[in-house]
């Protein structure tokens, strides 16, 4: 449930209530257009407001690229801090969420002073991109974002 934790507007971290809306109504009408009717045209609708495309695909993208950073952050903690992969996903999980403790060595009743100093650092730095917003904490990936 923690992938699930914040409206829209919100600073929370996670993926907010509306792209879960917009994914799900976006898999119904696919599903409508490959089974019952493939040669119709479907509206993604909220609040009687159609919803472009481009939202749609960011809304995707957002999701994605939220499991492929705490599958990928999981595998990283596993091998800079020697823990076992629970603890390395629920670390993650638990950072990037901003939701405090997670499974394993890192549970409600340990700590997370076991983890390295790297550790330390890759999971510091979960939280500030669960705290901004994914897609404007990695923005300073991009190439362009550095050139005046």
């Amino acid at each position: 449930m923690c992938f699930v934790s914040a409206c829209a507007g919100s600073t929370g971290s996670g993926i907010k209530i509306i792209h879960f809306a917009i994914i799900w109504k976006y898999l119904c009408a696919s599903l409508k257009r490959i089974f019952l009717q493939p040669l119709s045209v479907f509206s993604i609708r909220i609040n009687q407001i159609s919803i472009d495309y481009k939202i749609i695909d960011l809304a995707i993208c957002y999701f994605i690229v939220n499991f492929f950073m705490v599958l990928a952050g999981g595998c990283v903690m596993v091998l800079v801090s020697n823990v076992d992969y629970v603890t390395g996903m629920s670390s993650v999980i638990a950072t990037l969420m901003n939701i405090g403790p997670g499974f394993g060595t890192v549970g409600s009743s340990e700590n997370y002073a076991h983890i390295s100093d790297i550790g330390k650092w890759f999971l510091s730095w979960n939280m500030l991109v669960g705290r901004l917003d994914m897609f404007s904490a990695l923005v300073i990936f991009y190439p362009s974002f550095w050139r005046t």
